[in-house]
């Protein structure tokens, strides 16, 4: 459904990049004997083949699964209900936002509470079939639910 929707804005002009922002919502179909990780890993594959025949890239978010609260560092395996899809995926970038022990004040001025998350926040790419691999650092700009790069901020 969403590539034939893809398929119909790209036809128009409309669609430069497509990006699913909670795979795990999407309508699934199950083959005989199919799990819903396959399932999933089949669904990221129709639209990833949608994307590459259109010529356009395809951004995809997962939520994590419950292990990914214990981890020092969120990997592949904690993606939610993931199966194949991130050994089907070109790239694979994790985002890290600490959870605030205390209040902490802003470049702004503003304050977050403690048990917000910060702004700062750990990126890792984790998978390129493109390029290099690596770890950097982006600050989250609430307002505008943007990511920008620390040394240049806004």
């Amino acid at each position: 459904m969403i590539a034939a929707k893809m398929r119909l804005l790209r036809s128009q002009g409309l669609c430069d990049i497509a990006i699913v922002d909670y795979m795990q919502k999407l309508r699934l179909y199950y083959r005989r004997g199919s799990t819903t990780n396959d399932a999933l890993a089949d669904s990221g594959e129709v639209l990833k083949t949608g994307a590459e025949q259109m010529g356009i890239p395809i951004m995809a978010g997962s939520q994590v699964n419950r292990k990914s609260a214990d981890a020092d560092r969120i990997t592949s395996d904690h993606l939610r209900g993931s199966g194949e899809l991130p050994e089907k995926s070109n790239g694979l970038i994790t985002l890290n936002r600490e959870l605030l022990d205390g209040s902490r004040e802003l470049p702004d001025g503003s304050i977050l509470p403690a048990g917000s998350r910060s702004p700062e926040t750990d990126a890792r790419v984790d998978k390129n079939t493109g390029g290099s691999t690596g770890d950097t650092k982006l600050w989250f700009v609430g307002s505008r639910y943007k990511f920008a790069d620390v040394q240049y901020g806004d």
